[in-house]
């Protein structure tokens, strides 16, 4: 499967929608160990259909969660254009009175009654899905899923936007099958539906890959920029911000952190960037939808970063480095791996040095996470500028 390029670097819940995949991918590796064992205890099969719901369950959470962070993100800009469906939700006069009044923001009022209003709501099959983004976007979602698919389709082949809506039925009745008749099969009486691990994981492989052409048909695909010996590719979402900006988005993104987090992970986030200045390194805030900051280092006119610090986690965009000398060595992207993963509570699996992992940003206000990030800021800042590496 090609991994479809994202016009931003993933947002925190797709992060998250990532790690609750890999889950279900590790279910299916080890029902294929348990059943090369000989297991006859259970029905190793039971682990193939645990993966199936466990992926679907994934999705679902994570359109939830996109919409919690993009609606309070568009409740905010004044002075742009609101989606259709957005202009329909519902407040209470309690909501109202919060934020008038001053005793909370509307971000934090704002997400928690859509937590509280939607949360019931299921997003797994296609028109509920659907549904969901047009509180967030205007974008016909399916046509451009279809459109972003379509371009990634390795023979060429035009999709259609009908076959994508009915491959992700199918996955989804599959799943009610499991859930709610015990996957019964109706032509052979007492006997499952036969499932096997290759076609679950296809199935999940296929869920990410819709997913990041949802990410695409949201915000947009990524703005093909020519390589030259002085620049080459850049990240789009530096390119958004101005200086004029600059305190602005800066204000917003401590703001929402110490609202996630609690002050004392604010503080350590604003130590952490204020010495990465005071070396010579550059911080870049994002206004994209979702509040995040890069650590860059300046080579020419080209920006790396080796950290992108969102609300709740810390991203490593191995998936931006890999095009970006030297981690285009994929040698220098384990090494990166590695030192990161010697802080306790960070472990970075060794098959994500193409994507973009995650930790959670709370971590900082453990010294050993701290110093270990620091120290291989360091490192990265060396190898950045080491001659030899150019």
């Amino acid at each position: 499967m090609r991994i479809i390029v994202l016009h931003s670097p993933p947002t925190p819940a797709f992060a998250d929608l990532q790690r609750n995949l890999d889950y279900a991918k590790r279910l299916v590796e080890g029902g294929k160990l348990l059943s090369g064992l000989g297991v006859g205890s259970f029905d190793v099969d039971d682990l193939y259909r645990a993966a199936w719901v466990q992926a679907v369950a994934a999705i679902d959470h994570w359109v939830h969660e996109e919409i919690y962070h993009r609606a309070p993100v568009i409740a905010q800009q004044s002075e742009t254009a609101k989606p259709r469906k957005f202009l329909d939700i519902q407040v209470s006069m309690k909501l109202f009175e919060a934020v008038h009044l001053g005793t909370t923001s509307l971000e934090v009022a704002f997400r928690s009654h859509l937590k509280e209003a939607l949360g019931w709501r299921s997003y797994q099959n296609p028109n509920k899905i659907r549904e969901g983004f047009a509180m967030v976007s205007d974008v016909q979602l399916w046509p451009e899923v279809a459109k972003v698919l379509s371009s990634d389709d390795p023979d060429g082949e035009k999709i259609r936007h009908e076959h994508v809506i009915d491959e992700i039925s199918t996955i989804v009745n599959r799943r009610n099958k499991i859930s709610h008749e015990a996957d019964r099969d109706p032509d052979r009486s007492g006997q499952k539906i036969p499932i096997d691990a290759d076609t679950t994981y296809s199935v999940i492989e296929r869920l990410e890959q819709v997913a990041r052409a949802i990410l695409v048909a949201l915000d947009g695909p990524v703005q093909a920029l020519p390589p030259s010996p002085e620049t080459e590719q850049i990240d789009p979402e530096l390119i958004e911000e101005t200086p004029g900006d600059a305190a602005e988005h800066e204000a917003r993104f401590f703001a929402q952190v110490a609202d996630a987090n609690g002050r004392q992970t604010a503080t350590a986030v604003r130590t952490l960037l204020d010495w990465w200045r005071e070396r010579g390194g550059d911080t870049q805030f994002s206004q994209a939808a979702s509040p995040s900051c890069a650590l860059t280092i300046r080579r020419g006119k080209q920006s790396l970063n080796m950290v992108r610090l969102y609300t709740t986690t810390v991203e490593v965009p191995f998936g931006t480095l890999k095009n970006r000398r030297p981690f285009d060595n994929p040698e220098f992207r384990e090494e990166l791996r590695q030192r990161l993963n010697e802080a306790p509570g960070i472990d970075i699996p060794a098959t994500r040095l193409e994507l973009y992992p995650t930790f959670k940003i709370a971590e900082l206000t453990e010294p050993d996470v701290y110093n270990t990030v620091v120290e291989s800021l360091i490192w990265f800042s060396d190898s950045v500028h080491d001659p030899a590496n150019r």
